[in-house]
């Protein structure tokens, strides 16, 4: 038996409409969604579900930054303070490129390139 594992990763505006949504709104679309595609059967397969919005965590209050967001200030938010406080992860970038988990981890490099050297 083939499984099939679809998933839903929603950021910036695309994301704003799924947020409205209750976690039983937001699995009655999906399923809808899905079901159009394969033939309905991912009602009938319906196992279970994990729905997660990065604004609801303390502390986070978001997935990404915007993709709209200025790249001045992402590469401001990646310097280091008094050269004692590194951030690494995706907003923690050289402007150049974020929101992603590449960039995530490169930023992670350079920060540890900045303090060793």
């Amino acid at each position: 038996m083939v499984k099939i594992l679809p998933g839903l990763f929603a950021i910036g505006k695309p994301a704003q409409d799924y947020a409205l949504l209750s976690e039983t709104e937001l699995k009655n679309y999906m399923l809808s969604e899905l079901d159009a595609i394969y033939a309905n059967q991912a009602s009938d397969n319906y196992i279970g579900h994990i729905s997660q919005n990065w604004n609801n965590e303390p502390f986070i209050k978001a997935g990404y930054l915007s993709d709209y967001a200025n790249w001045r200030i992402v590469r401001k938010l990646g310097e280091p303070v008094a050269d004692k406080v590194y951030f690494a992860g995706a907003e923690y970038t050289d402007g150049e490129d974020w929101v992603s988990v590449q960039s995530a981890a490169q930023s992670a490099k350079n920060a540890v390139d900045r303090i060793v050297n």
